[in-house]
């Protein structure tokens, strides 16, 4: 089964591919790119993490 890459067009799964994992407004989104794709999704996102804090989730109860 093929997977749908940033642009949207449908290609084989690659051993080399990775999975990254992140979070928007409420949404966690789990995204398979190739290594160079995951390079720039990082440089892209950087400045945002920088300005960014980590927030733990919090326990019921």
């Amino acid at each position: 089964m093929g997977h749908i890459d940033e642009v949207g067009e449908a290609r084989e799964a690659r051993a080399h591919d990775e999975t990254i994992r992140y979070g928007f407004d409420g949404v966690e989104y789990a995204l398979t790119v190739s290594a160079e794709e995951a390079a720039r999704f990082r440089a892209e996102i950087e400045p945002y993490l920088r300005a960014s804090r980590p927030v733990r989730a919090r326990r019921a109860g």
